[in-house]
This record gives C-alpha cells, structure tokens and sequence, in this order.
C-alpha cells in the first residue's frame, strides 16, 4: 500500500528509554569536566522534584570544594530562596490580638456582648454568659480570701457539670492557674499531682473526695456545692499585678521516667491559640465538649466556645464512654461541632443508619490520632455538608499548632497536618537544626506565641525540649523540640511521619512507653520489662508488654500472676496506659549497640492475656457470645469465666462488639452494659434479662447465627442460592 506524497522508510531501532530504577545518578568525564544527569521513573516522580534534586547535589558538589574541612552532613544544599520559603514566608502567621488581655477579661468582655445567650450546658440544666459570670465572680472573690493571686495554682477534681466550667472560671478570675485532676486516675497518680503542683487550694465535690485520699497537710478544700462563697461580690474580681505571662492553668502529660510531667501555659499562650482558633473557624456555635478537662483538647473546647458567644454543651461522663448513645445525642443536642479522635468519628460513620443526615452537625475537628484518607472519603460520602479539618499540636504548644481543611477527592495518599495557625511558625530541621528541603522528614519544631513556659519543676527537662529559636528574629524567642518527625510538602502543607522516641498515641492518649515500662519494673515479680504499641490488626492499636521474671520469683500459675501484674500498673496508672497483654521473656532482644530491638519482640499469643481457666461456653446463646468476642479480639476462643477488658478489648472495640450483638438479637445494649457485665457469663445472663425475649428465643437466634458464621463463604453462596 502506498500512500501518495509519503515515503516510509524502515527504522533499525526505535529510541526508547525506560529507567530500570527509581533514580539514577550518571556521571562522567569529558574533556576535563565531569558532566551528568538523573535518570528517573516518570511515574514516580515530577520533573520539578528531579530539578530540585539536582540543584541540591549542584550546590552540595560547590559545598565539599568550598569547604572541604566540613563534615558532609553540615553542608547546605538549599538555594537561598528555598530556605527563605521554608523558614520565612510559609510561616508568615502573624496577625493581631490582644496579647495584652488575661482569658477571664476577654470572657468577661464577651459577656457584655451577648449576656443572655446560653453559655453552657449540662444534662438539661443551662447557664447564661451572665449568670456564669456572676457564679464564678462569687467563687473567684472567695478564692482570693484563700490567699489565690498571680502564679498560685488551684488544683481542681470534680465530675463533668456546670461546676466545672465555673471552677475554671473563678480560678482565673481569682488570678491563679487551674490544675486538672481527672478523678478517673488512680489515688497514686492523683496524690503525686497535688504533691508536685503544690497548689494553694483545692477545688472538689464531697462524693469525689474519697479518690483522692489523704490530702497534704494545711491544703484548703472547697465544696463546689458549698454556700460559703454564694454570698459573696458578684463583679468581676481584679487580681493585681497579674499580666499575660503568668500561669493560667498547668496539665498534666506523660512522663518517660515514670512519673507525669506538668506543662506551664500562660494567659498570653492561651490567648493567642483562642484567638488562632476563633481566626480558623469563625462561631463554633453549639460544641460538644467530650474530653476530660485534664486533657488539652477539652481547652479548645470551652474557650473556643466562650470566647465566641457559642455554648458549651458537656456530655456526661457515660456518654463519652459510650459511642452509641453519643451518636444518638449528637442530633438530639442539636450538635453543630464537635472535636474528637479520629477513630470515633469513623465509628459514626461506620455505624451511622442509611440515609442518616445530621442537620445540625456542620464541622468535625478531628485530632489525637493519625487521620486516615478513608475518614475523610467516607465523611464527604455521607454527611456532605459537614466540614472536616484536621488539628496537630502537643500540649506545649498550647493545644495546636497546624491545621488542615480537609478536601474530597484527596489529591495525595495521606491526609496533611496542615499549615501553622496563626502567630505560630514550623520548621523541620535536621539533627544540626538546619532546615531540610522539601519532602525530607526531619524532626518537627514550633515556635511563636503558643509555646509554653516549660515544665513545672523539671528545668533540665525544659532546657533539653524549649531551645532558643534562631530563626524568629527576636531577641529571647523560644521554640519546642517536638519529638515528630514530618516533611513539607510542595504546596506547603505539613505532613505527619512519625516518632524519633517511645512516645506514642493510643485513642488519641499520648503515652510515654518508657513510664509504664518503669512502673512495671516497680512489680517484685518482674526483673526487666520493655513496653511497645502494637498494631497487628490495622487501625487498633493496643499496649503490649514484655517482661523477663525476678530470680526469685517462681510462676506456677500465669493467671494469678497476669490478674496482679494488671491490678498493680491500675494502682498506678490511668486505665488507657495499663497494657492488653503480656509476654514473658528470658531477657529483652538487643540490637548490636545494646538497645531494645523491638523488631524482634513477638506478637502477643492467647496465654499473654489476664485469661481465667478455661471453661468453655455453655448453651448456644454463650457460645455465639464467645464467637463475637473471639472475632473482635482476634483470639481463637474465648470461655464463659473470661473477662472481655482483660482479654484486651477497650472502649472502641467494646463498641464494635455491642454493634453485632445489638443486630444479631435485635437488641439496644450500651456500652456501659459491657463495663459493668465484662465476664461472659455475666453479659449472657444480662444480654437474657433486657432482650424482652424468652430464653428458647435467643438460644434459636443464636443457633442460626452460629450456623451461618460457621459457613464457608461458598456454602453460604449455595444456601442462599436454595433459598
């Protein structure tokens, strides 16, 4: 076939060049220069970043013959305009607030603006911006006659109320900073708490007073529900000579040496993250608060709101801890935002009824926890007009640090931590605190306004982590040596890679492995002991400890052993830092250098539980019963005398097992049903007395369901096909 003015003519090869690895640097000499390139895998990698790459090697090459006496490590390969990006202008935050104000003042101005809006609420009780404003002005004016002023700590215990926010309050009011004690933890914990933060007086209820035991001598106790201050001013209090730097509240973190470690925040650093967050969000209307005040997320919450004219909506305690009933509540609150863990929200997602549309729910702030793609996919599939951004920041840095509107369709695999808020600056620097270039992972630091003072008694501590900021440009300026390892991103965003240390989050709890590890080495029955997070199923994370037993000691009965262990770290630490299993070892794995090669630590095994002897099921409802929990807990049986929290199972996974019973038997159980009836034979015999149900009823709907469990997915195919 010929084609009239076309000649054609045959080709001995064709040029094609396919890259046989990611990259390839080649290099040669010609005529006394050595000249290269990068050959690279196009679907790996954009033409920018391969530029990058080699202005990076360019300027590294000039670096080695200009200065030829430097370690290769400290030579700089960022181009100038590169480091002015990366230090300078994606951490151009700067904006104007009242960093001259104290919280309680610009609360109290906002009370002047909107006095008979709701302010907070509780269980169907309300508070107005005026009335709580006049309780906690007559609880500040009492407190002062207890002698609070400028840098005095109040240390403050109570149950989730109305109280409680007026408690804040009226310590602020009074000139002091409030210390949070969560009556949840254990005695030890708290007592530790009042020792070091030796606070001037202590703010409680009568039926909590019995969880924190004996009090350090000459400690003043106030009742919240005692009418001695109910008499007193009702204007707001003045505190003189208290200014923005001093203290407005101190938490409480983890501690790697065994004990926690408070973290100071002054007014102006509360100030400013408020002031960051009314600046990101706008009016978060009608928040939900669910965390505990003893956790820095709850800070967002309650100055977020009363600092915008919003309400402060308080779940009860049982709500927190029950996902089911929250979910429901959401809608009946008439919830508009609400700032959780991710692994909760995925839950509601999970779980939520087809067709389900929350009118009311507008943004979900999720934190605490690494925010999957899929979250955000599912939430913008289902609540569509429901905003999601994801919030990072440590304790000491106020709260927050960066934020993140999160878009569907993602255009990336991960989910970014964001941008710095407002009057806050990020770097990510290397071991030299040099900047690295962008999509290099360093480790994480912030400076700007949110940095906090450092730790309570710990000046050693406060020296190694708050480090002069060399980059800020002021005289005096300090920055916070995170520990989190993250990148920039091309388009400036920050993306969360990891830990360079023990730390880690668990449900949104930050956890320093090495204070458990300590308070486990504290039991006469265990000589070493090494504690890691492990994640063998994707997206539960559970606390694994590994333990090498005293000389002296002699374990003839594991189960005895296992139920002391757990009572013991229960004496000492909070419920979320005691671990799921534990594995006996005769010494710890090293690696060649003498650290813990946590590599080579196995997976948890069924005896490394608090498990009872084993006695299996009885009936078919029990047996269905043991069923779920196997699944759920990935273990390969579960007995009648087993206890499910001892077994490993915590509150989202108690929630994954209510959602199966619940639709397997067409039931309503909470989760508060499985913390009261954790053995099995106990939360059969419950699951009995609540169904509305005969027991030959439930024991065929067991039967069916066990029948249909046991079947392969081919033999369900042809049953149902019979059918």
């Amino acid at each position: 076939m010929t084609l009239p003015g076309v000649e054609a003519k045959l080709l001995e090869s064709i040029p094609y060049q396919s890259a046989k690895f990611d990259v390839t640097l080649i290099l040669q000499e010609a005529n006394g220069t050595i000249r290269g390139g990068l050959e690279y895998a196009a679907a790996l990698f954009e033409p920018g970043t391969i530029k990058r790459y080699v202005g990076y090697f360019y300027r590294l090459l000039e670096g080695m013959v200009a200065q030829e006496w430097e370690i290769v490590a400290r030579l700089g390969i960022l181009s100038q305009r590169e480091r002015e990006q990366v230090l300078f202008e994606w951490n151009e935050t700067g904006i104007t607030y009242p960093s001259n104000k104290l919280i309680h003042e610009l609360f109290a101005e906002q009370v002047e603006k909107t006095p008979e809006a709701p302010a907070v609420e509780f269980e169907g009780r309300q508070l107005t911006y005026v009335e709580l404003n006049r309780q906690a002005n007559r609880l500040a004016h009492y407190l002062q006659t207890l002698g609070v002023k400028q840098e005095a700590r109040v240390a403050i215990c109570v149950e989730r109320g109305l109280e409680m926010i007026v408690g804040l309050l009226a310590i602020l009011k009074a000139g002091g900073a409030y210390v949070p004690l969560d009556p949840a933890y254990p005695q030890e914990r708290l007592q530790y708490m009042l020792e070091d933060s030796e606070p001037v007086a202590l703010l409680t209820q009568a039926h909590v007073m019995k969880q924190l035991g004996p009090l350090p001598t000459g400690l003043p106790t106030l009742d919240l529900a005692d009418a001695a201050w109910n008499s007193q001013q009702e204007s707001n209090p003045t505190s003189l000579g208290l200014l923005p730097e001093h203290l407005a509240y101190v938490l409480y973190t983890s501690g790697s040496t065994g004990k926690p470690k408070g973290v100071m925040v002054s007014h102006q650093n509360l100030v400013s993250s408020t002031f960051a967050r009314k600046r990101t969000y706008g009016k978060l209307g009608r928040f939900l608060l669910l965390s505990s005040i003893s956790f820095d997320s709850s800070v967002a919450g309650v100055f977020g709101s009363l600092l915008s004219g919003g309400t402060l909506i308080i779940a009860h305690g049982d709500l927190v801890h029950d996902p089911l009933r929250l979910f429901q509540q959401i809608e009946s609150l008439r919830v508009e935002s609400l700032l959780s863990i991710p692994s909760l929200y995925q839950y509601l997602l999970d779980y939520s009824a087809d067709g389900d549309q929350k009118r009311y729910l507008s943004r979900v702030i999720v934190a605490g926890e690494v925010c999957p793609p899929e979250l955000v996919a599912k939430s913008a599939q289902q609540y569509p007009r429901v905003e999601v951004f994801n919030e990072y920041g440590p304790t000491e840095g106020t709260v927050w640090a960066s934020v993140y509107r999160c878009t569907h369709p993602l255009s990336r695999q991960s989910v970014p931590i964001g941008r710095p808020i407002a009057n806050t600056r990020l770097y990510i620097l290397d071991a030299y605190g040099e900047p690295v270039p962008v999509g290099v992972a360093g480790e994480l630091y912030i400076g700007g306004a949110g940095v906090t003072r450092g730790y309570l008694h710990r000046p050693e501590l406060t020296a190694e982590r708050f480090i002069p900021d060399p980059y800020a440009g002021q005289a005096g300026a300090r920055m916070y040596k995170t520990g989190d390892i993250g990148r920039w991103l091309a388009d400036g965003e920050l993306e969360f890679v990891g830990r360079n240390d023990d730390q880690v989050k668990i449900r949104g709890f930050r956890i320093e492995l090495g204070e458990i590890a300590a308070r486990l080495q504290e039991h006469p029955a265990v000589e070493e002991a090494a504690v890691i997070a492990r994640e063998d199923t994707a997206g539960e994370k559970r606390l694994v400890a590994y333990y090498c037993p005293a000389s002296q000691h002699v374990f003839s009965d594991l189960e005895s052993f296992l139920s002391d262990v757990r009572l013991f770290l229960r004496q000492h630490l909070p419920e979320y830092m005691v671990p799921a299993a534990y594995v006996r070892l005769e010494s710890l794995p090293l690696t060649p250098n003498g650290k813990l090669d946590r590599r080579a630590l196995p997976a948890p095994q069924g005896n490394a539980y608090a498990v009872r002897r084993y006695e299996p099921p009885q009936g078919d409802l029990e047996t269905a019963l043991a069923a779920i929990w196997a699944e759920m807990l990935k273990l390969e049986r579960v007995g009648r005398h087993d206890d499910f929290f001892a077994l490993g199972g915590q509150s989202l996974l108690a929630l994954r097992v209510l959602f199966r019973v619940n639709d397997c038997f067409q039931t309503e159980l909470s989760v508060s049903t499985l913390l009261e009836y954790s053995v099995l034979m106990e939360f059969a015999q419950k699951l009995r007395s609540i169904s509305g149900r005969s027991g030959d009823e439930l024991d065929k709907i067991a039967k069916i369901w066990l029948t249909i469990h046991r079947m392969s997915p081919e033999e369900l195919k042809a049953a149902l096909a019979v059918h």
